[in-house]
């Protein structure tokens, strides 16, 4: 009737990060907290750049150099943790496809007199491809549209 956790493909796509999950979500929350706070400080730099062409102060001139360094600084972070993320998660599809071709290796031979050989490298392949899909733009996805509705919520809800 009700299914379990177990039953759930999305807690078994996590259980395949193994103790590589801390680190993949702790990358995975970095990167979308960096992606989100150039987003915010490139509509306030605009802002300032749009006040100083309407003539205010000199001030922000120097005020929109040093966001504009800040936000560069910030893309060269989101680039290395994207960087991390995506070397940890071909690190974890790496190990899945071992721990396949060994269980594949370990299967008796009736095994392979009852399936083609198709079936199994559409298997090692397209499966695994999925998986990967899933770790690499799925979970992101998921993670950036979640972040962002928190804050957009956060942002626009009344505090009193």
């Amino acid at each position: 009737m009700f299914r379990t956790i177990k039953d759930n493909q999305f807690f078994k796509l996590l259980s395949l990060l193994g103790k590589h999950r801390k680190y993949y979500f702790s990358m995975l929350m970095c990167a979308r907290v960096l992606t989100l706070t150039q987003t915010v400080l490139f509509a306030w730099l605009l802002k300032l750049i749009i006040d100083a062409v309407t003539g205010a102060d000199s001030e922000i001139i120097l005020i929109s150099i040093s966001i504009t360094v800040f936000i560069f600084v910030l893309m060269v972070i989101e680039f290395y943790l994207n960087y991390l993320l995506s070397t940890r998660t071909n690190y974890i599809i790496g190990q899945m496809r071992l721990r396949f071709i060994d269980h594949l290796i370990h299967m008796p031979l009736e095994y392979y007199d009852t399936r083609q050989s198709g079936e199994l490298m559409s298997r090692l392949t397209n499966d695994i491809q999925s998986v990967e899909g899933a770790f690499t733009s799925k979970i992101v996805n998921l993670n950036s549209t979640l972040m962002g509705g928190a804050i957009s919520i956060g942002c626009f809800s009344d505090y009193h």
